[in-house]
């Protein structure tokens, strides 16, 4: 007993440590929301849904060097309406993309990330 609590007086600190995150300035590229069941969300439709539906939200992020595409499962009341050029702010917490919109902080899994600028061009193949 005495072992198990050394070990979590130890690794408290480790738990109770908050990472620092880097902020950024970023802007929506574009929002796109789909009901689970392969409908299409239509916001004004939003009365039919129940509130346990679930919704894909897929925004895609101008972060300056970074372009991310982002997704959440949400239900329809926590949709973030998103216009395109929105301005937020970003910071990548491991495989999660920290957005800061309007003081509030929303996190979403990153999709993809590439490098803003960088043409995709195929490898040129040996003959």
């Amino acid at each position: 007993m005495k072992t198990l609590i050394c070990v979590v007086a130890m690794l408290a600190p480790l738990w109770a440590a908050k990472k620092v995150l880097t902020w950024e300035p970023a802007k929506v590229e574009s929002c796109f929301h789909q009901v689970l069941n392969g409908a299409v969300y239509i916001p004004y439709n939003r009365a039919r849904l129940e509130y346990t539906t679930a919704v894909h939200e897929s925004i895609y992020i101008d972060a300056g060097e970074w372009l991310y595409k982002v997704t959440r499962e949400v239900t329809p009341r926590a949709i973030l309406q998103l216009p395109d050029e929105t301005k937020i702010e970003v910071a990548v917490d491991g495989k999660t993309l920290v957005m800061r919109i309007g003081g509030k902080q929303y996190h979403a899994r990153i999709e993809q990330k590439t490098r803003a600028g960088a043409a995709s061009t195929p490898p040129s193949s040996r003959r």
